[in-house]
């Protein structure tokens, strides 16, 4: 039974952008991410629930509106066609979510800080906790999920990075939410999601009969609610989801072909590997997912160099028995398609196959890669045409470029990152001027135009 998803934030430096002389530094655009406690785990049983408490103290810098704003709206957008497009029910704006999570948004942004938690003696405290913030403004039902992102430049940037950060992803993903509130304040990120049907219940009655009954659901004290009827409304919104949600979905386009970090981290010996494959089933629907085989294609070959993680195998102990990912622990090329197959028993009886494939995203038109052995490269391109680097990676662990310099005799060159180990370039100028990159981990690039 799903009482709490994951609580989780998801912390990303921006990429820099340089213009003319001088250096900038890549060695912070890893995506970063740190869980923190929850109440309850993932498919609790337990009716005895932990509370949480809400604090009175609060500031008046808060978001009252009903809607969202433009960044607000496009990160809801985003997130709905990312369900739609995994089988997934979309998701309702929840008014008091919004405020909640606007809120938090500018907590973090007034204390420059990344949380899920809050002081009581800081500016712009509305609660300690995810629940407390939302009971604050009337929601009570205090078991909510919570995603939080920083540093991110866009909606577009926040979301994707959260999708490719495993535990995050099956927050957005989860079949069990139907409710949103979502903030944005700068470059602070908070989205939280929770279930109307339940809350729906925090609404009624408490519960005074005899027999089973689950309390600490609402943020009213002492509050029950009988157990049959909590049973009900828990199965009410997996029951109209599909059986199973594949991530990518089938024939997806445009995926990042990379995963660098996440806190806790489901890969404890790799900074940088491929962009995780991953599978949830409908605990409401099968009961059992046994005797798995997850394998990954490229081309006709089996990607050997996985690895898949499951309930027994997680190092953090947060995947359900319903939950798979495989890890690519190399990355993945950059546009090309990959075929995944997953194998599995279900309810001890029926063997079954699911096959799907997706195709990774190209960092521009025009691309080089410098491989892992050479450290160094040189390239013509086409002057004002933006053109992407890409150096592989030595090992898992060679994340970053760290800093970058350069110097040129063209007009103009403007420098990014499309991740840590990619840069993008755009140099201007005559036949013959040229730009040379150089890193701080020994590789460089001289890029001439032609």
């Amino acid at each position: 039974m799903k009482l709490l998803k994951f609580l989780l934030i998801l912390v990303t430096i921006s990429f820099l952008t340089a213009c003319g002389s001088g250096s900038t530094d890549s060695s912070n655009t890893n995506s970063n991410t740190e869980t923190n406690t929850t109440t309850t785990d993932n498919n609790s049983t337990t009716s005895d629930t932990n509370t949480t408490t809400t604090d009175d103290n609060t500031t008046t810098d808060t978001n009252t509106s009903l809607g969202l704003d433009d960044n607000e709206s496009e990160a809801f957008t985003l997130i709905n066609q990312y369900r739609t497009s995994a089988g997934l029910t979309t998701l309702q704006t929840e008014s008091l979510l919004n405020d909640a999570a606007y809120n938090h948004s500018n907590y973090l942004y007034l204390n420059n800080t990344i949380s899920h938690y809050e002081v009581n003696t800081s500016s712009g405290f509305t609660g300690t906790t995810p629940g407390d913030r939302a009971d604050y403004l009337g929601y009570t039902h205090i078991y909510l999920s919570e995603n939080v992102s920083a540093g991110q430049t866009s909606s577009q940037n926040s979301i994707d990075d959260l999708m490719s950060a495993i535990y995050h992803r099956f927050g957005f993903l989860d079949n069990s939410i139907d409710v949103i509130g979502i903030g944005i304040v700068d470059d602070r990120f908070t989205y939280d999601m929770s279930n109307s049907v339940l809350n729906a219940l925090c609404e009624g009655e408490s519960y005074n009969g005899s027999g089973s009954y689950y309390p600490n659901m609402c943020g009213v004290d002492g509050f029950k609610i009988e157990a049959t009827t909590f049973d009900t409304a828990n199965a009410q919104l997996p029951l109209q989801n599909p059986t199973y949600v594949i991530w990518p979905p089938a024939s997806a386009t445009d995926i990042t072909p990379v995963f660098y970090e996440e806190s806790p981290d489901p890969l404890t010996d790799y900074s940088v590997s491929g962009y995780p494959v991953s599978i949830e089933f409908n605990s409401q629907k099968i009961s059992s997912v046994e005797n798995v085989s997850f394998t990954l294609w490229k081309n006709g070959v089996e990607v050997t160099n996985t690895r898949v993680i499951d309930e027994s195998s997680d190092v953090n102990g947060y995947f359900s028995s319903y939950q798979f990912a495989l890890f690519p622990l190399e990355r993945l090329a950059w546009g090309t398609q990959y075929d995944a197959v997953f194998s599995y028993d279900e309810n001890g009886t029926i063997s079954k196959t699911i096959n799907w494939s997706f195709t990774t995203s190209t960092p521009a038109d025009t691309y080089f890669t410098i491989a892992a052995e050479d450290s160094s490269g040189a390239f013509n391109v086409t002057s004002g045409e933006t053109t992407a680097v890409y150096f592989e990676p030595s090992d898992g662990n060679d994340s970053s470029l760290g800093s970058v310099s350069y110097s040129y005799s063209a007009q103009s060159v403007n420098l990014g990152f499309v991740d840590a180990n990619t840069l993008d370039v755009n140099i201007t100028g005559s036949t013959g001027q040229y730009v040379q990159i150089s890193t701080s981990n020994g590789k460089s690039v001289t890029l001439t135009i032609q």
